[in-house]
């Protein structure tokens, strides 16, 4: 995976990202099984908000997964 430099933050980002707009329609597993697998990837740019409806799902895979 490719990373990039955020700003002047010293954070790296992937240059992939995984959107969560769909999650909110998404059943639970496969929502984690899209998570687990990006992150399996080297993928640690996810792009989330309260609007998408999805967020407690992400952040309950993120939590869970329990990886740097």
């Amino acid at each position: 995976m490719e990373y990039r430099e955020l700003g002047s933050t010293g954070l790296h980002v992937s240059r992939i990202g995984l959107g969560g707009f769909a999650f909110c329609i998404t059943p639970k597993k496969d929502v984690e099984k899209a998570i687990n697998n990006a992150l399996d990837l080297g993928i640690n740019y996810f792009d989330n908000a309260r609007l998408y409806g999805s967020e407690n799902k992400v952040e309950n895979t993120l939590y869970r997964c329990n990886r740097p």
